[in-house]
């Protein structure tokens, strides 16, 4: 476990005196208070601090890094276990790259600590425009295929940031048929966990799962990093779908739809740890497949390393094992909301067409393997 005082020591030797980051977070009280102890500790060290008031995804947080001029490193923190009062604080380099995750114990952080500076709408409205474009295009299908795009779908984003950031998104795509849980709606920190594969987590999803005549639920943690899917199979039991499974669907999806539209440079890359049936997806469409076995702070340096010089090397889809995924390359860090537009797009692809749904595909590519 780390302190205070450990995150402090790392962001001196980060930044340069005057120097500014720009710290978001969830909106639990746990992780509140710790942003505001981080803004008091910045500022004895001669550093300044922004802070982002709006809920905000870590996504969107590594992509403001990139494109907000007076930002020099991102801070995000958020709630990592509400009984330890424990937060989870990742730091972004200027190339919205992870550079570090400390898990810092909040519960012994006392006194009255200044807030730093607010980012306003103003700063912030023009990016967060782009993010959400950045959003919308990586629905790949062909927009001349005619889909019904009103198909049931349940989406809990655990009373994190989510909904604020899809809903529009989804409204201009035509998806008509997502139903946000409104108990989980609202962007107010009171989640029981954090773990979009905790049954706690899941509770409510499924409630509305059952009660609806849906077919999947996906489930975004409040931060918009991680992704679970869960269907309703024809036997009317519920599946959580494992990482490697989604991960097939989404490689295999983007590598036809892309392919088909002949967008897809042979030059592409998914990214992935260790497995075979994701190798097969790669070498099937003729495009390069790297096996990064940890996190997104090893995944942001690779994609790094792939831009550098004369080829670059566009991503098709990174993955690290653990439910995060990154479609497209418009930031350097996992993104579950883009992830998830992906996933209505393709369920109701494969569920309004001739060739069977979404677990039959699925079933087709696992038997290929």
């Amino acid at each position: 476990m780390s302190t205070l005082e450990d995150l402090g020591a790392f962001l001196e030797s980060k930044l340069s005196r005057n120097q500014c980051a720009l710290i978001a977070g969830d909106h639990s009280p746990i992780s509140r208070r710790l942003i505001k102890a981080i803004c008091g500790q910045l500022a004895q060290l001669d550093f300044e601090a922004r802070v982002m008031e709006r809920g905000t995804s870590t996504a969107l947080l590594s992509y403001l890094v990139t494109k907000l001029n007076l930002i020099d490193i991102g801070i995000m923190v958020t709630c990592a276990d509400v009984e330890t009062e424990t937060c989870v604080v990742k730091v972004f380099s200027k190339q919205g790259v992870l550079l570090e995750t400390f898990e810092v114990d909040a519960s012994d952080i006392k006194g009255d600590f200044s807030g730093g500076k607010i980012l306003t709408e103003a700063e912030i409205s023009k990016w967060l425009n782009v993010y959400q474009a950045h959003l919308e295009v990586q629905a790949p299908l062909d927009p001349a295929v005619h889909i019904n795009r009103g198909l049931p779908i349940v989406m809990t984003t655990m009373r994190g940031v989510g909904s604020q950031l899809l809903s529009p998104v989804l409204r201009k795509l035509g998806f008509s048929g997502v139903m946000f849980v409104p108990e989980e709606e609202r962007d107010d920190g009171q989640f029981a966990s954090a773990d979009p594969r905790n049954p706690v987590a899941l509770a409510e999803g499924m409630r509305y799962l059952r009660g609806s005549r849906a077919g999947m639920l996906l489930a975004i943690d409040p931060a918009g990093e991680r992704l679970t899917v869960t269907v309703r199979e024809d036997s009317g039991e519920y599946r959580l779908l494992s990482d490697s499974e989604v991960s097939l669907l989404l490689a295999d999806y983007l590598g036809a739809c892309r392919s088909e539209n002949g967008i897809l440079s042979k030059a592409s890359v998914l990214i992935t740890p260790e497995d075979s049936r994701l190798g097969a997806i790669a070498r099937q469409y003729g495009i390069k497949h790297q096996v990064v076995a940890g996190d997104f702070t090893l995944i942001g340096a690779q994609l790094l390393k792939n831009n550098r010089g004369f080829f670059k090397h566009p991503l098709l889809l990174a993955t690290d094992g653990q439910d995060s995924y990154l479609v497209g390359q418009y930031v350097n860090y996992s993104d579950a909301l883009a992830a998830a537009v992906v996933m209505c797009e393709m369920y109701c692809f494969y569920e309004s067409t001739d060739g069977g749904g979404m677990m039959e595909h699925l079933d087709e590519l696992t038997s290929q393997s």
